[in-house]
This record gives C-alpha cells, structure tokens and sequence, in this order.
C-alpha cells in the first residue's frame, strides 16, 4: 500500500511539473519585492495548500511536507516565499523543504531538499532559481541531495538543477527512473554566490546617461557670395566685410582662372553678337 501511494504521488508531482514544462512557458520577470523567509506556522500557506490539493497531490504526502517538521532545522527547514499584495499583505508565492540527513560513510549530515514548487503563474520567472539560492546553504556547507520530480521528465528542472552544478548520483546512473541528484558543498557554496550576485544584478537599475552638452568649441557662421565677375568669396559672419582674413580681392581670386565651356562661349558670342 506504501509503494502504491508513492507511486501515485510522483504521478501527481510529475504531472504537475512536465504538464507547465512542455508547454514551453514565456519568460517572466522575476515579481518585485519577492521575500524569501523560513515559516513556523502554516497559516499564512493557505492558498498553496489549496493549489497543491487541486492538481491532486497526495494528502499523505502533503502532510509529510508541511506538517513533519525537521527538528534541527526548524523553522529554517520550510522556506516560503512571498510577494507584496495590493491591500498590503504578503501572498505566498513559492515553498522549499529541507532536512538533515546523517551519512554514517562520512560521519557528517548532508542537507537534503526534497521539495521545490511554485506556484504555476509565476513559473519561469526565476522565482525557483531564488529559492535554490536561499536553500543550498544551512550552517556550514553541505553536501546536498536533491529528489527530483518526474524523473528525467522534469526537463525544466533539470535545466535548473545541473546549472548550479547537480550531477546524478553515482547508484542513479543506470536506474530506469532518476530520482536524486546531489551537489558537493564546494559547489553549493559557489552556486549560492552565483545566484546572489545575479539577484543583486537584477535588483540594481541600469543608470541613466546624463543628457548631452553642448560643445564648447564657438559657432563660426558663413556665407559663400557668387558675384556676376565669377569670382568666388568666404565672408566670415563675425568679420568685416572684405573676407575671411580681410585680405585684398586679388588674394580671393582663383589660381587659374575659371574654365567655361566651349558650347558656353559659343551661345555668350552670340548674344553678345545679336545685341
């Protein structure tokens, strides 16, 4: 009876999770003023709990998640997160579960997380990533063992969890269906700065360019005169009348005198000629 609702739970958690994966979700922001804190009581989670029970999630499990508390780490085993409400309030966005679990081979606990899950409105938004960040590190550093929903199926996830640097346990190489990944606790504990360094990107506002100044170089204006001589001269606005440089007219002339075309000539003759 054990293993069949096992069973029926991982379809549950896998249905849930494969079902929003392929459906290849639009990329979120991540919600603003987004809290991520540990949770003593369960009244605040109300609407999670709803949400859980409507996409058929074992009630046996949920008890395990929400109501069989780590002693060790409590309150700091359930991690919530929570966003700002219209009216004033938080509303409880996202959760994570962990516990310690003895290694008698190591003589040392490793940290175990055995439940990730956000809400599906704000899913692909980062707000997982977030509670990673918050969930890798409990006291010193520790080897972390991740169970995974819906197996290899969970492709989202998995995209995730092997980006901060899980590895498939050595006995789920060749299992039919992986379950747990594990992450060494010097890789957890560059994974936690990674994802704390790229929040605090997030959070800062790209500054605005200061507007642009006008060049302190002075406007020089400039008029070009064409009189009926065909000479050609550069009148300066903030200079008198004879010049750039006030020079003499024949100092304005061209060095060569201009060329006019053979048919010009020819039609100027004949006017000339007619008058």
């Amino acid at each position: 009876m054990r293993g069949m609702n096992m069973r029926a739970e991982m379809s549950a958690r896998r249905a849930d999770y494969t079902a929003w994966a392929n459906g290849r979700p639009e990329r979120k922001p991540l919600p603003e003023g987004l809290d991520i804190s540990p949770c003593a009581g369960l009244e605040s989670l109300a609407e999670i709990l709803g949400a859980l029970r409507k996409l058929k999630h074992e009630k046996s499990f949920l008890s395990k998640v929400f109501e069989a508390r780590d002693k060790q780490l409590f309150p700091r085993d359930l991690l919530v997160a929570t966003v700002p409400t219209k009216r004033g309030g938080r509303r409880p966005v996202g959760v994570i579960r962990r516990s310690l679990q003895f290694q008698k081979q190591k003589h040392s606990a490793d940290l175990s997380i055995d439940f990730v899950w956000v809400i599906p409105d704000l899913r692909s938004s980062g707000l997982g990533r977030q509670l990673m960040a918050a969930g890798l590190l409990a006291g010193k550093p520790k080897d972390v063992r991740l169970q995974i929903a819906g197996s290899e199926a969970n492709k989202a996830a998995l995209g995730l969890y092997t980006s901060l640097g899980f590895v498939w346990e050595a006995h789920e190489e060749k299992a039919k269906e992986k379950t747990e990944m594990i992450l060494t606790a010097e890789k957890a504990d560059l994974a936690v700065a990674k994802l704390t360094a790229a929040r605090a990107a997030q959070a800062t506002p790209t500054p605005t360019p200061p507007p642009m100044q006008p060049s302190p170089c002075a406007s020089v204006g400039a008029s070009l005169c064409v009189p009926q001589s065909d000479r050609v001269a550069l009148e300066r606005e903030d200079e008198p009348a004879g010049g750039l440089e006030g020079t003499a007219a024949e100092d304005r002339r061209p060095p060569h005198p201009p060329k006019h075309d053979a048919r010009c000539e020819q039609q100027r003759a004949v006017r000339l000629s007619a008058g």
